[in-house]
Parts: structure tokens; sequence; C-alpha cells
């Protein structure tokens, strides 16, 4: 399964082609976090023993996050902002993605997709993350085996990253001019 940083990683570049705006407002930025951290949210059920890629990694749980979205987003803007109720349903579901296409080595392979309604767990034949180790963190063994895990997921998940960037960048206009904004600032 990928490390947290690939599944932030995943995030950031869902946020980076949500949110075209075209000014350098700084509401990119929250969203942008906010991404990051739901791309990574699915993991929190490693605190309950037991319930590791069952109900947080489920397309029921992709419906909860968008409900509450939407339902966030009405309450905060006075209005439901799709994009951005989207954006944070398509951070989230990354997770999914990622982990059902990553090396699991545990007794139960995989993911239960559709929790509650199956207990089928469901993954890829098809590998395009290596597996990360928790056990014993700080072993050579682990650093060596989360540091290579850690350089595919950059390999993988950078170039989608910078091109996001590079796209919503591309975009950007100075709000007074509505000249392009160069790439460097001076």
């Amino acid at each position: 399964m990928p490390s947290p940083i690939g599944h932030l990683l995943a995030g950031v570049s869902v946020a980076f082609v949500a949110d075209q705006r075209r000014d350098l407002s700084s509401r990119w930025r929250y969203t942008a976090m906010a991404c990051a951290l739901l791309a990574a949210a699915p993991d929190l059920d490693l605190l309950y023993p037991g319930g590791h890629r069952m109900m947080t990694h489920s397309l029921f749980a992709v419906g909860l996050v968008f409900l509450v979205g939407a339902a966030a987003t009405r309450l905060w803007a006075g209005r439901v902002d799709w994009r951005l109720t989207v954006a944070c349903t398509l951070a989230y579901s990354s997770h999914l993605l990622a982990d059902y296409y990553g090396v699991d080595v545990s007794p139960r392979a995989g993911i239960q997709l559709l929790w509650p309604w199956s207990s089928e767990w469901f993954i890829s034949d098809w590998y395009l993350f290596r597996g990360t180790e928790r056990h014993n963190p700080l072993s050579a063994f682990a650093i060596t085996v989360n540091l290579l895990a850690l350089a595919q997921e950059l390999l993988v998940i950078g170039p989608v990253v910078l091109l996001a960037w590079l796209r919503r960048r591309r975009h950007v206009t100075d709000a007074s001019t509505g000249a392009p904004l160069p790439l460097r600032s001076s």
C-alpha cells in the first residue's frame, strides 16, 4: 500500500486540477490542504485495531464524504460549492484507487470497496505502488523498504502533481490586469 506521502501528493494533484481560479487567491491553498488531508484520511482506520482497509476504504465512505462536503460548503458559503465538493470526494477516492493498485502482503489483501454490502476484498493484479513496512519502522529493513516505496511514488505521482500545477499555473492571471502571471515571481 502507498505511503502517507504518496496519498498526500495524490490529493494535492486533485486540488490543482479542480481549482482553476483565474487569480492567486489564497483559497486554492485551503483546497489543496483539504484535498491532501482527505486523500490520507482513510488510513485513520489504523487507529482501530482490526479495521484497516474496511469501512473507510469503501464506496460508502466516499458517499459520506460527498454528502458532508456538500453540507459543509452550503453552511460555509450559503450555497453548495460543487467544484470543491467533487474535488474533496475525488481526493478521498484517490486513496482507494492507490490502495487498490498497491502491493499488499497482509493476510486479507486489498480493500473492502463494497462495505457494508459485501465483505469481499478487492485488489488489482497489476501493481503500481510498492508495499510499505509499518512494523518496526526504525529498522534498517523498514527504512529501506519505505524509501524505495517513496521513490516509486514520487516517480509515479510526482509528474502528475507537476503537470497539474503547471496546468493550473498557465491559467492564473493577475487580478488587476488580466495578464498571465510569469512562472517565476520577481
